[in-house]
């Protein structure tokens, strides 16, 4: 199917929140996949299906492991309150040290997952992170900002030096009555000059400290219709669209 990597840039919220909030209110099969280089949260955030602590052993570190034999990821993730499905991430320098050399592998794999989208937290799109090597094999890059001067400035400079072509979205985390911040986010990256960026602001994501709380903890009915999975809701089916209207046209 395809693998969606969801990214920050400094001054910008976390991508952690929005990958999962993504995952949870996709609306076709999907796996959660904590691919930050910097370590991940979910093992501390979540607990089992049956509210034991999840499996520290099982995660990032098994799977890219096993990369090389063309490991089955379903052998590595775990379910989560709600039914999703994780892909736990590291959480130390040493298992870092494990994965790297094999994003661009892991990337290959987690592109070819059958009948599953990947959203793939990838932390903070810092220059010269490993990351990198995984993005080509992504069918796109969601980029989290803030409609700050200082957020779209490190958005606009990060993107310009991405070392890889892919499409590029761009999801607004603003208030819920915000309709202006969309429109000029996209201003402000069209006029980039010459040497300017190509990303489309895709829509946003509602700006919601509760909502976001709440994910982290126990999953109901008002989490559902609180502004943050509204809009992440929203959102997931606006990049499914364009994603698969992008694949129609590689044939």
């Amino acid at each position: 199917m395809a693998l969606i990597a969801v990214a920050s840039v400094k001054g910008a919220p976390g991508a952690s929140t929005i990958a999962l909030s993504l995952t949870a209110t996709w609306p076709r099969r999907a796996l959660l996949a904590e691919l930050d280089p910097d370590g991940g949260d979910l093992r501390y955030r979540l607990r089992g299906e049956d509210g034991a602590p999840l499996d520290a052993g099982l995660g990032l570190v098994s799977y890219a492991a096993g990369v090389i034999d063309g490991a089955d990821v379903f052998d590595h993730v775990q379910a989560v309150p709600g039914g999703l499905q994780v892909l736990l991430g590291v959480s130390s320098t040493t298992e870092t040290e494990a994965v790297n050399g094999r994003w661009a592998s892991i990337g290959a794999l987690l592109d070819t997952v059958p009948d599953t989208d990947v959203i793939a937290d990838c932390g903070r799109l810092h220059p010269y992170t490993p990351i990198e090597d995984l993005l080509p094999y992504a069918s796109a890059l969601l980029v989290a900002t803030r409609p700050t001067v200082d957020a779209v400035g490190h958005l606009r400079s990060r993107l310009r030096t991405l070392r890889v072509e892919l499409p590029v979205f761009v999801a607004v985390v603003t208030g819920v009555a915000d309709r202006r911040s969309q429109r000029e986010v996209q201003i402000v990256l069209d006029e980039s000059g010459p040497d300017g960026v190509s990303a489309t602001v895709l829509g946003r994501i509602a700006y919601d400290p509760v909502g976001a709380g709440t994910l982290a903890g126990e999953w109901s009915g008002k989490l559902s219709s609180s502004p943050l999975m509204r809009s992440s809701r929203e959102l997931g089916h606006q990049l499914i669209r364009e994603i698969d209207g992008l694949q129609q046209a590689a044939g």
